[in-house]
């Protein structure tokens, strides 16, 4: 649907135009600040195409993923209410200048079946989803039409690979898309290219995880096969992976972070993380950087501790070996989204 920058770029593409959407990586070389700016060439690379006409505000559509679940009273104080209920996955979009709340398609068991994990903009603007059944595991790489029902979302391919037990996380390494799949039952952790939405998902790299995390323990994946990953992207648009260990315990911090150098080599440990707890839950955060900067966008990270009810930032730094600088801290219920 048109500009924004994509989040990350597209399909078939050696770098710009699509969309923007929150829960997907910055651009790599664009501006990462939703649609203001153009594509702008990747250091070293030829020019890139002429950017797309401006967007009508009137016209602009920004996907709304969201998964719903009803409120109950607990059994054990019947005055607080608790989620209960399956997962239900719906979709729609914000529209026009006042990013208006657009009608929600019809749901069936369909939606409670299927969860999804948005992967990124195709040439067009379109948004390529991936939906995982709850039951079996199966995967579907399909175009996310929030205007349509998601089960009559197209379907582009369907993975071989999958199992009931995993979880998967998306980043883009060199315009490339990757997706991160960990078996909680096996321990299995294994990177995928994927070329193209209708091509089969390659491996290019694998590891096992243990059954508990082994923090200080030298070199390899110190985080659990149970560690909750958050991709984030710093300003020299290198992707990093926070794993937030959720059996942490103690008063050490429990979240370790990695630099992918190179997707199909072993993740490098960083030697600082931010001190978040075994139920925070984080999310990234980019902002335009002052003219002048030499990075196109800055990053921080919001992070919700469900255990505390508070709300930390942290600055992001560029460099891999550096310390995350605490910024603020403020109350926050514990279950904010």
């Amino acid at each position: 649907r048109g500009p924004p920058p994509p989040f990350p770029p597209p399909f078939g593409m050696e770098g710009p135009p699509g969309m923007h959407h929150h829960h997907l990586p910055p651009p790599f070389g664009l501006d990462p600040m939703m649609g203001k700016g153009g594509p702008m060439p990747l250091p070293g690379m030829p020019p890139m195409l002429a950017p797309p006409p401006p967007v009508d505000p009137a016209t602009f559509e920004a996907p709304v993923l969201m998964q719903r679940r009803k409120l109950a009273a607990s059994s054990e104080d019947p005055e607080r209410m608790v989620p209960s209920g399956p997962k239900v996955l719906e979709a729609t979009c914000l529209r026009g200048r006042e990013l208006r709340w657009q009608p929600w398609p019809d749901t069936s068991r369909f939606n409670e079946d299927y969860a999804v994990v948005p992967l990124r903009w195709g040439q067009r603007g379109e948004l390529f989803a991936l939906l995982r059944k709850r039951e079996t595991g199966e995967l579907r790489v399909c175009a996310a039409d929030v205007r349509l029902a998601v089960d009559r979302w197209p379907v582009l391919s369907m993975p071989s690979t999958f199992s009931k037990t995993a979880k998967h996380w998306s980043f883009t390494f060199n315009e490339h898309l990757f997706v991160i799949a960990i078996d909680r039952s096996s321990g299995s952790l294994r990177v995928f290219h994927v070329a193209d939405p209708s091509a089969p998902w390659t491996p290019a790299f694998e590891a096992t995880l243990r059954e508990e995390a082994t923090p200080g323990a030298g070199e390899g994946f110190q985080f659990s096969r149970y560690a909750k990953l958050c991709v984030i992207y710093a300003p020299n648009k290198a992707p990093r992976v926070i794993a937030v260990e959720p059996k942490a315990v103690g008063d050490g911090p429990a979240a370790s972070v990695y630099s992918i150098i190179d997707p199909g080599k072993p993740w490098t440990r960083c030697p600082h993380a931010p001190p978040l707890g075994p139920r925070a839950r984080p999310m990234p955060v980019y902002m335009r950087s002052a003219p002048g900067s030499k990075a196109d966008f800055g990053a921080a990270l919001l992070s919700v501790d469900q255990a505390t009810n508070e709300l930390s930032v942290y600055h992001m730094p560029e460099a891999a070996d550096a310390e995350w600088p605490f910024i603020s801290k403020l109350p926050l219920a514990g279950d904010t989204r």
